[in-house]
């Protein structure tokens, strides 16, 4: 193998295997055999997504739409929600009225 340290070698296996797939994919291409690519893309912060559905006009079948994620709206916290979460957070904060410490810290009293 060419390449004197592990990641020269990486580089050139890449090379090499890109070029090999290359090929094929055209020779695939000029066959007829090359399989569609997946509906899935990358979203934001590289999640996968899946195009969502949209319904046809005047009709009740559903039609893929590549320009939109899966999920149209995203999650809305509500306000009852945020003050639950307030409220479980300042209960087991030190500053709660239940509020026990996990273990006793003696201390040292020279």
């Amino acid at each position: 193998m060419p390449g004197s340290t592990a990641y020269e070698e990486g580089v050139w296996k890449e090379h090499y295997w890109s070029g090999k797939w290359a090929k094929e994919t055209v020779a695939a291409r000029k066959a007829g055999t090359l399989k569609a690519p997946s509906p899935w893309r990358l979203g934001k912060l590289g999640r996968p997504t899946y195009p969502a559905l949209k319904p046809l006009a005047g009709s009740n079948a559903l039609v893929r739409s590549s320009t939109e994620p899966f999920l149209a709206n995203p999650m809305v916290t509500t306000h009852m929600q945020t003050e639950m979460k307030r409220s479980f957070c300042l209960d087991t904060s030190v500053l709660g009225a239940k509020y026990t410490p996990a273990h006793k810290i003696t201390r040292r009293m020279d």
